[in-house]
């Protein structure tokens, strides 16, 4: 009650850590241990927001070690006593500070061992509040969804993005409009990749159709009759295109295709120069 009447009149929920590190040594109830659990996470997060370092030192601050520890705490006794105190809208609401947090966490793994480690992070702080119905971690995801771009994933990137956009509310107000536009930077984010990926699908080359090589043989052959200083290169570089992704495809559909766009390509290209060069030797 202490810490509570202290972050009261003082506006500050860091002013109450004493109050609630004191409480905790006392022993509560578990449905108030959760309360002080959280409020102490809060106070210990507002301390690492106060401190006015690079983030980079932010994120190793021994501050920082203590809000997640009592955060993920306060949902650990949420999940086994299913009270469903962060399914409460207030409570979820508050969560918005510690998704900037993990972030910052995050990025700072990133930027030291690679995207793979924060990622690795970042599934461990997701799995803390996956037994609510809908997850309050969205500006966390879509920092995981930019790091799986990073790891060239973008199915993987998609899917935390629908994730978002599927999620209740965080800030159920938003008097500012700032989680509205939020979810709208999300759902363009989402509409590019999907469109990024049709593109790719129509124009990449498959097993099932060749289509780079196709395109290649025929430009090949219009470059016989006129353009070859033009098509016989673009031929030459859609037959390699081709063959590097049959390759990679382990397969031999379309194979002949790109072979034939390259050689003939080439040809092309080798005859329009030798006509180049006789035409300058005239001159």
């Amino acid at each position: 009650m202490n810490g509570i009447l202290k972050c009261l009149e003082t506006g500050s929920n860091a002013s109450g850590i004493p109050h609630f590190e004191e409480a905790l040594k006392y022993g509560l109830l578990v449905e108030d241990e959760i309360s002080v659990r959280f409020a102490l996470a809060q106070g210990y997060l507002e301390v690492v927001g106060n401190s006015a370092l690079p983030s980079a030192e932010m994120a190793k601050m021994p501050e920082m070690g203590r809000a997640f520890e009592e955060l993920e705490n306060a949902a650990a006794i949420d999940r086994k006593k299913g009270y469903g105190y962060f399914e409460e809208k207030l409570n979820r609401s508050r969560l918005l500070k510690s998704n900037f947090l993990y972030c910052l966490v995050a990025d700072a793994i990133t930027e030291e061992k690679g995207p793979e480690a924060g990622l690795a992070f970042i599934d461990q702080k997701l799995e803390v509040f996956r037994y609510l119905s809908s997850t309050p971690m969205i500006y966390l995801i879509e920092y995981q969804s930019k790091l799986y771009l990073k790891c060239g994933k973008q199915e993987a990137a998609k899917e935390c993005l629908k994730t978002i956009l599927a999620a209740s509310p965080l800030d159920s107000v938003d008097e500012n409009g700032k989680e509205m536009a939020f979810r709208q930077r999300v759902s363009s984010t989402l509409r590019s990749l999907e469109s990024s990926g049709e593109i790719a699908n129509s124009i990449v080359l498959s097993p099932k159709s060749p289509l780079a090589a196709k395109v290649g043989l025929t430009l090949a052959i219009v470059g016989l009759f006129f353009g070859g200083i033009v098509f016989g290169p673009i031929a030459m570089f859609l037959g390699f295109q081709a063959l590097s992704e049959i390759t990679k495809a382990e397969t031999t559909k379309g194979k002949g295709l790109a072979v034939s766009a390259l050689i003939v390509g080439g040809l092309v290209t080798l005859s329009a120069v030798i006509s180049i060069f006789k035409v300058l030797a005239r001159h």
